[in-house]
């Protein structure tokens, strides 16, 4: 029996990390077991308003709800006062979903120095819990710190569950670069926002030392490049030029060909970086990484991983001999760290074809089997039409319902200017 899935996603653009993950987090499902267990048949943004229309849906026409993965508890990004995180679910319309839910990579992204989640969200969270058959999060520390808003008997139903960008070797097998030489190169992405300087990252500081650092590095022989994921990454380079460091830039953000910068990453000797998923990309296609630290995120996978001594903290003063060292760390044993992390990723890959496995008996099958059956080139080219139809289809709806939502405010305001008076 293969069951039908709905899959909450965020298909979006602006941040390749996003872009790729929920196509990761389809494929693992729809590939596992001979692709003879699980199809993802719909899909909706997360952030949108769930409405009553959508789940009498899914309570028609689907086996279960998968909800991830991604940063997702967070609660300034979205904010709304029905669910307290991104997935915008009032409590209402949650208890009427009578499909399992399947929580799947979701992690905790609280930012440092943000405040804990409110009521409204551990109310929400625990129903959350309740309600679902598998709820995996992508790394320990977000295990560690979301049971923290669970009554005790629901919180050994929280396990880790990697992101599957962390086993993009396994998915896309054809992009993984086996024959991957040590070499004296490094692409680097950072980015410190608004939310990092509020809770004391000083980014022209911070900035500074990482060009004092990369200049070091190219005396040393290296060949330095910068790689943004999302638009804001691309400040760095401009405050490198200024300092006198040219960084050529490769944007993998604004790409309607949503898998080619995998390639990109495969054929990285070292990929430095400041996102979660400016690790966890190069680390699923087997690229060495460093991670620049500005959240507890990369922290979390480097010690999932059994690597922190990979991690730079930029708050540190004289952490830009600390990268120095790092880089030239993982070039002269660029080998034992590539064997690590394959090492690694087979563990994490195994401990996903057991949840699968566990998700499967949940839902009614066997719960046997374990695997995947990758998508052909082709099938891949079909995913991602797929891909790019629905986001079009959403872009354009959501530009319809702003210019609604204007519509709307221009005619209160009509309806506001006074009437001339009439007349006797």
């Amino acid at each position: 029996m293969v069951h039908r899935l709905y899959h909450f996603d965020i298909k979006t653009l602006a941040n390749y990390g996003d872009t790729i993950l929920f196509e990761m987090v389809r494929e693992i499902f729809n590939t596992f077991q001979g692709r003879k267990t699980f199809y993802v048949a719909g899909s909706s943004n997360l952030r949108d308003t769930v409405d009553r229309r959508l789940v009498d849906k899914i309570n028609e026409s689907y086996d279960a709800v998968v909800i991830g993965g991604g940063g997702l508890f967070l609660a300034d990004t979205n904010p709304n006062d029905r669910s307290g995180w991104q997935w915008d679910c009032s409590m209402e319309l949650l208890d009427r979903i009578e499909k399992p839910l399947i929580v799947f990579a979701v992690g905790n992204n609280r930012f440092p120095g943000q405040p804990e989640f409110g009521d409204r969200f551990r109310e929400h969270v625990n129903r959350v819990v309740e309600k679902s058959i598998f709820f995996g999060l992508r790394n320990m520390g977000s295990v560690r710190t979301i049971r923290e808003y669970l009554r005790p008997d629901l919180r050994e139903k929280v396990v880790w569950q990697p992101c599957p960008t962390t086993l993009i070797s396994k998915l896309c097998p054809d992009l993984y670069e086996a024959a991957l030489e040590p070499a004296k190169r490094l692409s680097i992405q950072t980015y410190l926002s608004k939310r990092h300087t509020d809770a004391g990252f000083d980014r022209d500081s911070i900035y500074d030392g990482l060009v004092r650092a990369l200049t070091t590095i190219q005396g040393r022989g290296w060949r330095v490049e910068s790689f943004a994921n999302a638009r804001g990454d691309r400040a760095f380079s401009a405050h490198a030029r200024a300092k006198g460091l040219e960084l050529p830039v490769t944007a993998h953000f604004d790409k309607r060909h949503i898998f080619n910068p995998l390639r990109a990453f495969a054929k990285l000797p070292l990929a430095v970086g400041m996102r979660g998923h400016a690790q966890m990309i190069p680390f699923g296609l087997g690229v060495p990484i460093v991670s620049l630290f500005n959240h507890d995120k990369l922290r979390y996978f480097l010690e999932d991983i059994g690597a922190p001594e990979l991690l730079v903290d930029v708050r540190e003063p004289g952490f830009e001999d600390a990268l120095v060292d790092r880089a030239e760390h993982v070039f002269a044993n660029f080998a034992s760290i590539r064997a690590h992390f394959a090492a690694k990723q087979e563990e994490m890959f195994a401990l996903t074809m057991r949840n699968l496995a566990a998700i499967s008996k949940a839902l009614g099958g066997d719960g046997a089997g374990a695997g995947v059956k990758p998508y052909s080139v082709f099938e891949r080219k079909l995913a991602q039409s797929l891909w790019l139809a629905t986001y079009d289809k959403e872009q354009q709806a959501a530009a319809q319902q702003a210019a609604a939502s204007r519509g709307d405010v221009i005619g209160r305001e009509l309806q506001n200017v006074d009437a001339p008076a009439a007349k006797e």
